[in-house]
Protein backbone atom coordinates (compact mmCIF):
# COMPACT_ATOMS: atom_id res chain seq x y z
CA UNK A 1 0.00 0.00 0.00
CA UNK A 2 2.83 2.33 -0.94
CA UNK A 3 1.51 5.68 -2.17
CA UNK A 4 3.81 7.68 -3.81
CA UNK A 5 2.93 11.20 -4.71
CA UNK A 6 5.84 12.25 -6.75
CA UNK A 7 7.73 10.58 -9.21
CA UNK A 8 11.57 10.03 -8.54
CA UNK A 9 11.97 7.98 -11.90
CA UNK A 10 15.91 6.34 -11.67
CA UNK A 11 16.66 7.80 -8.57
CA UNK A 12 16.68 6.00 -5.39
CA UNK A 13 14.16 7.41 -2.95
CA UNK A 14 14.91 7.14 0.86
CA UNK A 15 12.21 6.12 2.93
CA UNK A 16 12.52 6.28 7.19
CA UNK A 17 10.82 3.68 8.87
CA UNK A 18 9.56 4.46 12.45
CA UNK A 19 7.99 2.11 14.98
CA UNK A 20 4.86 2.41 16.60
CA UNK A 21 5.49 1.57 20.30
CA UNK A 22 1.54 1.35 21.02
CA UNK A 23 -0.96 -1.11 18.86
CA UNK A 24 -3.22 0.81 16.76
CA UNK A 25 -5.73 -0.03 14.65
CA UNK A 26 -6.77 -0.55 10.80
CA UNK A 27 -8.86 2.25 10.96
CA UNK A 28 -6.50 4.81 13.01
CA UNK A 29 -3.76 3.42 10.20
CA UNK A 30 -6.47 4.75 7.86
CA UNK A 31 -6.65 8.28 9.32
CA UNK A 32 -2.92 8.96 10.02
CA UNK A 33 -1.88 8.18 6.54
CA UNK A 34 -4.76 10.78 5.02
CA UNK A 35 -3.81 13.44 7.67
CA UNK A 36 -0.09 13.30 6.53
CA UNK A 37 -0.38 13.04 3.14
CA UNK A 38 -1.68 16.58 3.19
CA UNK A 39 1.42 17.74 4.81
CA UNK A 40 3.37 19.71 1.70
CA UNK A 41 6.74 17.65 1.75
CA UNK A 42 5.80 14.27 2.07
CA UNK A 43 6.33 12.37 -1.06
CA UNK A 44 5.35 8.71 0.45
CA UNK A 45 3.52 7.96 3.72
CA UNK A 46 2.38 4.14 4.20
CA UNK A 47 2.17 2.15 7.07
CA UNK A 48 2.85 -1.92 7.05
CA UNK A 49 0.15 -4.19 6.64
CA UNK A 50 0.86 -5.68 10.47
CA UNK A 51 0.50 -2.23 11.87
CA UNK A 52 3.49 -2.10 13.73
CA UNK A 53 5.40 0.41 11.29
CA UNK A 54 4.98 4.14 9.49
CA UNK A 55 6.97 4.61 6.48
CA UNK A 56 7.92 8.36 5.26
CA UNK A 57 9.81 9.84 2.45
CA UNK A 58 10.15 13.55 1.85
CA UNK A 59 9.96 15.42 -1.53
CA UNK A 60 13.56 17.43 -0.42
CA UNK A 61 15.00 14.95 2.06
CA UNK A 62 14.35 16.90 5.09
CA UNK A 63 12.49 15.36 7.81
CA UNK A 64 11.94 17.71 11.05
CA UNK A 65 9.05 19.65 10.59
CA UNK A 66 7.61 16.19 8.58
CA UNK A 67 8.62 14.29 11.65
CA UNK A 68 7.48 16.54 14.17
CA UNK A 69 3.60 17.26 12.96
CA UNK A 70 3.56 13.42 12.26
CA UNK A 71 4.42 12.42 15.74
CA UNK A 72 1.33 14.79 16.84
CA UNK A 73 -0.44 13.63 14.04
CA UNK A 74 0.20 10.11 15.25
CA UNK A 75 -0.57 10.93 19.32
CA UNK A 76 -3.48 12.92 18.63
CA UNK A 77 -5.25 10.13 16.02
CA UNK A 78 -4.44 6.69 18.51
CA UNK A 79 -4.34 8.88 21.96
CA UNK A 80 -1.61 8.56 22.86
CA UNK A 81 0.98 6.00 20.62
CA UNK A 82 4.77 7.05 20.27
CA UNK A 83 6.99 6.77 17.37
CA UNK A 84 10.44 5.62 17.63
CA UNK A 85 13.51 5.63 14.52
CA UNK A 86 13.29 2.26 13.06
CA UNK A 87 15.54 2.55 10.56
CA UNK A 88 15.77 3.48 6.19
CA UNK A 89 14.86 1.70 3.46
CA UNK A 90 15.91 2.54 -0.43
CA UNK A 91 13.26 2.37 -3.33
CA UNK A 92 14.39 1.84 -6.96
Amino acid sequence: MIEMTKSYGKDKSMIRTYRFLKKITQEQAELIIKEMKGLDNVALVDITSDLSLLKVTTKDNEYSDVMWKAVNIVNRLTEGAELKFAGFEYES
